[in-house]
Order: C-alpha cells, then sequence, then structure tokens
C-alpha cells in the first residue's frame, strides 16, 4: 500500500474540490472510531467504578486517580502530540497512538490492583493524546471547505455521545460479565477495535504534514505537567489523609511550577517562537473567557459522571445495566445537540450557542439536583428522563460549537 505524502495547503480554505481524496470518507470514519474510543474511555470507567473497587479493594481516593490519571496524561501531552503529527506526519503519529492505546488498554483490563490500574490509565491518556490531535487536522486536510461543516457535524454527533455510550456499554459488559472477567471487558473491549482501526488507517489513510511546524517544546511539557500533579495529587490525597502541612506545600509549588511555566514560555517565544502555549492569545478577551468556560464546564461534567453514577448504584441501589441503560437518554440528547449545533446553530450564531449551550446545561443540573432531592430514594430512571435531556442538548451545543470555532481558527493541529 502506497501511502501519498500531502504537504500542507497554505490558506485558511486547505484543499479544493479537485484535490479532495475520493478515499477521504473511509479514513474519516476510521478517525471517528479512534475519537469514539477516546471519549469512550472518558466515562465508560464510571459506571463500573463499584464492582471495580470492590474487585480490587481500592480506596476511594485510588478509584479518583483511576478516572483522572487518563484526562492528566491526556491533557498534558495534547498539544505535543499536535506537534509531532505536524513535524513527523498525521498518520505516522495517529497510528503510533493507536498502537499504544490498543496496548495499554489490554494492560488495564489485565491490571491485578489498583495501582496497576491507575499507571495503565496514565498511559493510556498519553496514548490518546498522541492520537486524539490528528483526526481535526486530518480532517481540515481531507475535505474541502464545502463538505467540512457537515464532515464536523458528523464527528461533533458522534463524538459527543461517546461519553453517554461509554455509560451505556460499560454497563452492558460489566452485567454480561463476560468469561467471568466481571469489569475487565470494558477496556478489552477496545484491543479489537484498536486492531481493525489501525488496518483501516494503513489502507486508506493519506499522510500528511505541516510545512512549517514549531519545534518541541518537552521543558515547557515538564512544567505544566508538574503544575498540573503538584495540584491534583494533594487536592486528590488531602481530604482522606486530614490536610497534612504537605499538601498545602505541594499546592504552593503548583503556583511556583506555573510562574516558571509562562516565564519560560515567554523567553521561548521571543527567541524561536515555538511555545507549547502561545501566551499572545491570552490577550483575546473572547479567547480568555471561552477558554475559562470551558474549564468550568468540563470540571462540573468530570464531576456529575462520577457522581451520577455512584448515586444510581450505590445510592438508589440500581445495577450497572439499569444505571447505563438510564444513560441513553443522554446519549441520544447529546447526539441531537451536537449535530444540530455544527450544521445548523453554530454557523449562523457563533459563540451565542456555547453561552446557550451552558445555560441549558446549568439548568439541567439543578433540575436533576431538585429531582433526585425531592424523590430520594423513590427516583426512576423515567424521571430522570427531562432534566437528562437537557444536560444532553446543552452539552452537545457546548462541545460541538467550541469544535467548530477551533476549525474556523485553525487551531486543531497545533
Amino acid at each position: 500500500m502506497v501511502s501519498h505524502v500531502q504537504p500542507e495547503k497554505a490558506g485558511p480554505s486547505g484543499i479544493d474540490s479537485t484535490q479532495a481524496d475520493p478515499r477521504r470518507w473511509i479514513a474519516f470514519a476510521t478517525t471517528l472510531a479512534a475519537g469514539f474510543m477516546d471519549l469512550l474511555d472518558v466515562t465508560i470507567v464510571n459506571v463500573a467504578v463499584p464492582t471495580i473497587q470492590e474487585d480490587l479493594g481500592a480506596q476511594y481516593a485510588q478509584i479518583e486517580w483511576i478516572i483522572a490519571a487518563y484526562v492528566l496524561a491526556f491533557a498534558a501531552i495534547l498539544i505535543t502530540g499536535a506537534r509531532l503529527g505536524d513535524l513527523y506526519g498525521r498518520k505516522r503519529i495517529f497510528m503510533v497512538g493507536m498502537v499504544l492505546f490498543t496496548v495499554t488498554s489490554a494492560a488495564c483490563g489485565l491490571s491485578s490492583g489498583p495501582t496497576m490500574l491507575i499507571a495503565s490509565r496514565f498511559l493510556q491518556g498519553l496514548a490518546a493524546g498522541l492520537m486524539v490531535p490528528q483526526i481535526l487536522a486530518i480532517l481540515r486536510e481531507s475535505f474541502p471547505e464545502r463538505e467540512r461543516a457537515k464532515a464536523i457535524a458528523v464527528y461533533s454527533a458522534v463524538c459527543g455521545s461517546a461519553t453517554a455510550v461509554g455509560l451505556a456499554l460499560g454497563a452492558l459488559l460489566v452485567e454480561w460479565d463476560l468469561f467471568g472477567l466481571s469489569w475487565r471487558p470494558i477496556f478489552l473491549v477496545n484491543i479489537p477495535i484498536g486492531i481493525i482501526t489501525l488496518i483501516a488507517a494503513w489502507l486508506w489513510m493519506n499522510e500528511s504534514r505541516s510545512a512549517a511546524a514549531p519545534r518541541l517544546d518537552l521543558v515547557g511539557v515538564a512544567l505544566v505537567t508538574a503544575a498540573i500533579l503538584l495540584l491534583t495529587y494533594p487536592l486528590t490525597e488531602g481530604r482522606r489523609l486530614g490536610w497534612p502541612a504537605w499538601t498545602f506545600v505541594m499546592m504552593g509549588a503548583s503556583a511556583v511550577a506555573l510562574v516558571l511555566l509562562i516565564s519560560y514560555e515567554r523567553r521561548r517565544q521571543r527567541l524561536d517562537g515555538s511555545p507549547l502555549i502561545d501566551l499572545s492569545l491570552f490577550q483575546s478577551r473572547p479567547f480568555t473567557l471561552g477558554l475559562v468556560s470551558w474549564l468550568l464546564f468540563w470540571i462540573c461534567f468530570g464531576g456529575f459522571f462520577l457522581v451520577w453514577t455512584l448515586l444510581m448504584q450505590v445510592g438508589l441501589g440500581w445495577s450497572p445495566l439499569r444505571a447505563g441503560l438510564t444513560a441513553l437518554f443522554f446519549a441520544v440528547a447529546t447526539a441531537i445537540g451536537a449535530g444540530t449545533s455544527a450544521s445548523v446553530l453554530a454557523p449562523r450564531f457563533g459563540m451565542r450557542v456555547l453561552v446557550v449551550g451552558g445555560l441549558v446545561t446549568g439548568a439541567g443540573f439543578i433540575g436533576y439536583g431538585a429531582l433526585v432531592q425531592h424523590y430520594d430514594q423513590a427516583t426512576t430512571s423515567w424521571q430522570m428522563m427531562v432534566p437528562l435531556i437537557a444536560i444532553g442538548i446543552g452539552f452537545g451545543f457546548v462541545v460541538a460549537s467550541t469544535w467548530r470555532q477551533q476549525r474556523m481558527r485553525g487551531v486543531g493541529s497545533a
């Protein structure tokens, strides 16, 4: 199989119709599978948390790390992963990430204890951080301008619903107890999917790279990772240990690491113009407000998913299957909200869709909280339907409109 290398075209519009690869939709389906797997693994663990905790004898702090390790590693390497694709080829780095993701998924499924599972989840997040940045860059390079909105709408609908589908699929896999493996198939299922995706990428995905990619900033990666870990570790362990003095020292050290990061990035910008984080972006008020909103949005959603699944299984005593099927209300609403936002609303109303999405999501959270407080142990799946649909639609609006704005600004590859 000959893989053609396509240098990145100049100009914001990318390729035109005459240059479009006739196999682009097949290649796009391959990247969709990868994006779906990534977001699936963010939430598929949540519904299996009680089973994992019982089987491995994990403490609550370890359960938090099993969930958080993936996201922290993903965030730490995301920008570097994008630059590696620009430098060495997006197809190549995509496939490297997919191989590592498949292997680390196997390690997660074969973990003998909570420590091994946490380490495997961290490595799995690093693999996703290599793989995922290539998706939107490949999309931009594969589709002409007139088809790009449709492709983004499909991508938004599929990946926007993956977080909730993860809850439903995880519930089914735990309930079925395949081969007596209990919770382990929630990770092992990635192995056949990863192999199929790798084969499809090798056959149908074209290579592309940036004509002028900035150099890697490994010092910046180390500083930002240190700042994140120095903050999250004491916040996770502090409550369990009674907030000893070293937890506050670590949080103070996180602030120092952040100051060093800012200083270093400014210096690197002056020297060679290739910082990990372009600090000049923060001079843009819309960018800063959008980033803060995005951060708060995901903090709320991360907490909601964990508390929601624990409430249904531990608080209400539901089976994993019932909890997962209840999540389908959210999944369907997310797919509808994301698809509508990307193809209809965001092109017409721009960033206002993000604001509306946040408000709708907030209203859904408030409604859900009031519902559970009122009905307590008598809460049913059908009663949860209305707030979950509101949360799902709002979630789809926010995620899809953010992805679209990202592509309009050409941020996807870097």
